[in-house]
């Protein structure tokens, strides 16, 4: 359980980062107009469902692949691992 609030938390977290900086700075599509609510969904009426069913099923493989290896049934995690540590950290934040 502990595992998935982490997750979803960070998730959260990166989904806010992006928008704002969406709303401030469009280094892809400088003439983009509107919010960035509505420039996601222009992109479903430009690029149509695929897009989208597309943008789902990379996230379904990367879910697959976070479970493969780190959980011993689907509520368990393996031994040795720890909730939330993944062996990424950029900045330096975590602890030592």
């Amino acid at each position: 359980m502990r595992e998935a609030e982490i997750v979803h938390g960070r998730m959260a977290m990166l989904a806010i980062a992006g928008e704002l900086l969406a709303e401030i700075h469009h280094p892809v599509f400088p003439t983009a107009s509107g919010t960035a609510l509505e420039q996601f969904q222009a992109v479903g009426k430009l690029c149509g469902p695929m897009f989208l069913y597309g943008f789902m099923a990379h996230v379904h493989a990367q879910e697959a692949l976070r479970f493969s290896g780190r959980f011993k049934d689907r509520n368990t995690l393996a031994d040795g691992q720890e909730p939330g540590a993944y062996g990424w950290d950029p900045l330096g934040l975590g602890p030592k």
